[in-house]
């Protein structure tokens, strides 16, 4: 993160077992899972850089896919089918007000938008995700 988004708690790392409790939380919902990998993937791309690497709102609903139940048209009825489409705009302000609550990601408002970033502890949250998945994969 650059020095620029430094706030007092920046530094804080979060203890073992609320890592442990944060990962659960990620893993448990694979649009979480989806949203962080995605901060990761940003921060990864521009942390050599001296460039921004702050994702908005937006960009979260025009890069993420994800599986919605779509209505379909069968017959004279309709059913609902799982397809890929573009996170929504609520499902993306809710999962990222609640990695915010949790202090996995900080922010930096420029009018009109705010710019997320992931924190300290978003990294070590995400980290324990990625060697509990290997781990997995392993076995």
């Amino acid at each position: 993160m650059a020095d620029e988004f430094q706030y007092d708690y920046a530094d804080v790392l979060l203890a073992p077992d609320i890592i442990s409790i944060f990962a659960d939380i990620i893993q448990d919902d694979p649009d979480n899972l989806i949203v962080m990998k995605y901060f990761i993937d940003i921060h990864n791309l521009y942390k050599s850089s001296r460039e921004s690497a702050g994702v908005t709102i937006n960009d979260l609903v025009e890069n993420i896919q994800v599986d919605r139940r779509v209505k379909v048209k069968k017959g004279k009825g309709f059913t609902f089918e799982k397809h890929p489409t573009n996170m929504s705009r609520q499902q993306a302000s809710r999962i990222v007000d609640r990695l915010f609550s949790m202090s996995l990601l900080s922010y930096k408002a420029k009018t009109p938008y705010k710019y997320y970033f992931i924190t300290v502890r978003g990294a070590q949250v995400i980290k324990e995700v990625y060697n509990r998945m290997q781990l997995k994969e392993r076995n």
